[in-house]
């Protein structure tokens, strides 16, 4: 990386904004912004491992000096400050709009791409840069592992002794009534699992897909048990200590089983219903994930549930090897890639395990650039590194029209060392 320092054309007029009465430099007004580009396109991959003796894992980086609002756009792998105004101009020449910088008094604030152009990219947190290298997890975010984009539905870090875990699933059909049928009709049924006739006391028949005949009608109890062996869940009334729930099609018919069973009365405030299939309790901490069907072979989406209980020092396990507790077969994905543990504070935190493509969280809300604390965010296959500057480098008309300093390398740019790393999320 250059050591010179270049600003944004579009900060020359805020110059004398930046300086005191006196001529001296006003502090804690810049931010110095790195940005490291992958060669290769790869599906909004960025190499963490590059070869730099590779010409396909070219590394591309550039320095700049941000004192005002600007927006960050990339031309094939060269990456340049524009003046806001600008952003709708350049992308209409083939740049993309990775993210934009708004100063609103005396705080600068990162704000998604996608925000102020339609189809922009949208930037992740780069977890091995944030403090400690780690991030503490909340229900809604969204954690990208190589190409994965998995979901965290819900974590639940303490509670009472057994909870029933938060699941939502695709691909399953509406809901079923219980006993649909006259109780003459439904007296001369057959399941067709147990092969006994008529439904049984707060056990209905059901008819959960789209079969007919002798086999349209099953006993709700029967078909729960099937449901619960072939997930190879724990008997009902028992504890997990984690599971994967998907949605399941029938053998005959091959349609989706009904997500629930609706129980009807004469009064129409007093219908109920009830999930088609039982969930396990499971004991405290534990996270709940939705992974994409795509990664399991087709279909929607499944809920992931891994649980730390009984072992405080327990790590789980995320990626495609055979071991993980976690398992996406993805060729982005690293054996082991990513790590969960309770750290001291008793929070659930995710860390990366040197992956080759980073574990990242996106960013779901404009973010305030801390004066004291570095940033590192990825925006497509570039990584952007945010240094807060306490003293702005001195700086004429002829430095800050200068061409921004760049390296691309067939030997590896020096990388800066950060002994203070990026904010994590939960304190934006």
């Amino acid at each position: 990386v250059g050591s010179s320092k270049h600003a944004c054309p579009s900060c020359l007029s805020h110059l004398d904004m930046a300086t005191t009465a006196s001529g001296s430099p006003k502090t804690g007004c810049c931010v110095h912004l790195e940005s490291s580009t992958w060669a290769r396109e790869r599906g909004d991959l960025y190499d963490f491992e590059a070869d730099p003796s590779s010409e396909g894992s070219r590394i591309s980086s550039q320095d700049f000096l941000v004192l005002d609002s600007a927006a960050c756009v990339r031309n094939g792998a060269n990456v340049q400050l524009l003046p806001r105004d600008q952003v709708h101009l350049s992308t209409t020449t083939g740049s993309e709009h990775l993210v934009s910088l708004v100063r609103k008094n005396d705080s600068l604030w990162i704000h998604q791409g996608a925000d102020m152009v339609p189809g922009g990219l949208r930037p992740s947190l780069v977890v091995k840069d944030m403090p400690d290298g780690t991030h503490w997890l909340r229900g809604g975010e969204t954690i990208r592992l190589g190409c994965a984009r998995i979901r965290v539905r819900q974590v639940v870090t303490s509670g009472p002794a057994l909870v029933r875990p938060s699941l939502k699933i695709d691909g399953e059909g509406p809901p079923c009534c219980a006993n649909p049928e006259s109780k003459e009709i439904m007296a001369g049924s057959a399941c067709r699992i147990c092969m006994l006739d008529g439904p049984n006391e707060d056990d209905p028949l059901i008819a959960p897909c789209a079969c007919k005949g002798s086999v349209e009608y099953v006993h709700l109890a029967c078909l729960r048990e099937w449901i619960r062996v072939r997930r190879n869940l724990p008997p009902a009334g028992e504890a997990s200590d984690g599971f994967a729930f998907y949605s399941l099609k029938c053998d005959l018919c091959k349609g989706p089983y009904a997500s629930a069973v609706k129980y009807t009365s004469e009064s129409p405030h007093k219908e109920r219903y009830e999930p088609l299939a039982d969930i396990p309790m499971v004991q405290p901490p534990f996270v709940v994930f939705e992974v994409p069907g795509r990664h399991h072979g087709g279909g929607g989406r499944r809920s992931h549930v891994l649980s730390l209980a009984g072992n405080t020092e327990k790590v789980l396990k995320l990626g495609r090897a055979h071991n993980c507790d976690l398992r996406i077969p993805d060729a982005s994905i690293s054996r082991w890639h990513a790590s969960i543990r309770i750290d001291g504070a008793g929070k659930m935190v995710l860390e990366d395990h040197e992956s080759k493509f980073g574990t990242l969280v996106e960013v779901q809300r404009p973010i305030a650039v801390d004066p004291k604390k570095a940033l590192s965010l990825q925006v497509g296959r570039t990584v952007l590194r945010l240094t807060p500057a306490d003293v702005p480098f001195p700086m004429t008309q002829e430095s800050a029209s200068a061409p921004t300093s760049a390296k691309s390398v067939g030997e590896a740019p020096p990388r800066r060392s950060c002994t203070v790393r990026g904010p994590n999320v939960q304190e934006l």
